[in-house]
């Protein structure tokens, strides 16, 4: 998967402007994004945790856990893939996805 085959605006002009427009990628590690992913993996006893972001090229980590690793190229995306599918199947199912202001974040975890 890369950025010229999202169907589903993941790459649109206007969602990667916003996120440049924040400034945010590639900035250093902030305590507040850790704690956060810290207290993700807690509360879901979950090895991996991360604060992502999917740029045009690749999904860059504000903050992980149990990945030791800054960014990945979308073609390793999981978070994306769940995205897209999601918004996919849901689409014109839910007004929470395609009403305003739309899904603005997305958490998920095995319930195994």
């Amino acid at each position: 998967m890369n950025a010229q085959n999202l169907d589903n605006g993941a790459d649109s002009v206007e969602r990667l402007t916003a996120l440049h427009s924040y400034e945010i990628l590639d900035t250093p590690r902030e305590d507040d994004f850790d704690e956060l992913v810290n207290l993700a993996a807690s509360i879901c006893d979950a090895p991996i945790s991360v604060v992502n972001l999917i740029d045009s090229h690749r999904q860059w980590f504000k903050a992980e856990v149990g990945l030791g690793i800054s960014e990945t190229p979308l073609d390793a995306s999981i978070g994306l893939r769940i995205i897209k599918s999601l918004t996919n199947q849901l689409r014109g199912e839910f007004s929470i996805v395609n009403g305003h202001p739309g899904v603005q974040c997305l958490l998920s975890f095995p319930n195994d």
